[in-house]
């Protein structure tokens, strides 16, 4: 793209780690620090955009989201035991369907 621009929105997406692009007027966003799935929509082709539906995520530092057969899934990547040099390590770790509110 030749520029980037902000979008504007009043949804607190700290943390926002993982980005899905559902349609052109749909965005998803994990936070992981806030335990969430955002989806913000637009009509504005995201000049601004309005929060449209949140799912509250396991405590297991969700990182990424993927889509299938129209259904979101989110990856939950437990990098805070990573981080926190916990042993065992995490040997297994879980996607899950997302199913907003």
């Amino acid at each position: 793209p030749a520029g980037y621009v902000p979008v504007a929105t009043t949804q607190n997406l700290m943390a926002a780690d993982g980005l899905l692009l559902q349609d052109n007027n749909t965005l998803q966003v994990v936070s992981n620090a806030q335990a969430k799935v955002f989806r913000l929509a637009t009509t504005n082709n995201f000049g601004a955009a309005t929060l449209s539906g949140t799912f509250a995520t396991k405590a297991e530092f969700p990182t990424t989201l993927t889509q299938r057969a129209g259904n979101s899934y989110v990856l939950y990547a437990n990098l805070d035991a990573l981080f926190s040099g916990r042993m065992p390590a995490v040997s297994q770790y879980s996607i899950n369907r997302v199913t907003f509110q």
